[in-house]
């Protein structure tokens, strides 16, 4: 109980995809699924690409995003419970309805929801998401996912830059392949040239499976595949490496460079504003 106190090291991870199609609400799931199997840890999924992580998980949460965003009062333990949806992997999920939500009241409740979970996952879907904004003002991190398509490579570089320009760490992005495929004519190094940015995970393609995992409500990852291997991989590699839990450090060494650039150019700004009254003080003597 004492751990559900605390926001320390508790990480917010968005899930961005670089192009529709690409896999990240996959992704999201999988990963969320397998990452509470190998460490154990209290893992939310929250569905901010209207309607997806339902059909993955096969179930929708009690109540919806919007209902959270209405929701006035403080949460706790308890009104929380009526809320989340409960896989029978573990992981809770809050469901999307397609409805249009306001991020005013949603901040505050992450705020929150960070000391009931170890996890939260953020499934974006594309960067021009309306929550987009919201995602990557409260995210620890990012995985922005592609897959093997030249189109996906141009919309990755595109959506870098636009999570550069929020002053968001590149430390703290991590490109994951989806759908690879060693006889696809666009191969990994073409692609790594193109996005000039590493792999932190790549996933190969089982089109079996995941169409099997839709039809059965039931996440590729729970079965033994190809696919569920390399989530496997994956989760162990960033838990022994403790890639996520580092990330809110660097959050907050960015949050403090942010602030104090936010000063340094309001100063700048009265500065520039008191100039120019005192030139045309002087204009007019």
């Amino acid at each position: 109980q004492k751990n559900l106190r605390t926001k320390e090291n508790k990480v917010i991870i968005q899930c961005i995809s670089a192009k529709e199609g690409v896999g990240g609400s996959t992704i999201a799931s999988n990963f969320a699924v397998v990452w509470q199997q190998v460490t154990r840890q209290r893992v939310l999924v929250v569905d901010f690409d209207q309607g997806d992580q339902s059909l993955f998980f096969g179930l929708k949460s009690k109540k919806t995003l919007k209902d959270l965003a209405d929701f006035s009062k403080t949460l706790d333990v308890a009104t929380w419970s009526l809320f989340a949806g409960v896989h029978k992997s573990g992981v809770h999920i809050l469901s999307h309805a397609g409805e249009l939500v306001s991020s005013v009241q949603l901040s505050r409740h992450f705020d929150v929801l960070r000391t009931f979970y170890d996890l939260i996952i953020l499934d974006v879907g594309k960067f021009q998401n309306p929550l987009s904004d919201f995602s990557s003002e409260i995210a620890h991190g990012t995985f922005l996912v592609v897959s093997q398509d030249p189109l996906v490579a141009l919309q990755c570089k595109k959506t870098l830059d636009h999570l550069l320009a929020k002053l968001i760490s590149k430390e703290t992005i991590f490109v994951l392949l989806n759908k690879y495929s060693s006889q696809n004519p666009y191969s990994l190094d073409i692609l790594k040239q193109q996005i000039q940015m590493p792999f932190l995970g790549i996933f190969p393609e089982d089109t079996l499976a995941c169409l099997q995992g839709l039809l059965r409500s039931q996440l590729v990852a729970q079965g033994q595949n190809i696919f569920s291997k390399s989530f496997l991989e994956f989760s162990q590699k960033l838990y022994q490496t403790n890639v996520l839990k580092n990330l809110t450090d660097v959050k907050k060494t960015v949050s403090i460079f942010t602030e104090v650039q936010k000063k340094e150019q309001w100063t700048s700004l009265k500065e520039r504003v008191h100039k120019g009254l005192v030139e045309e003080i002087d204009l007019k003597k």
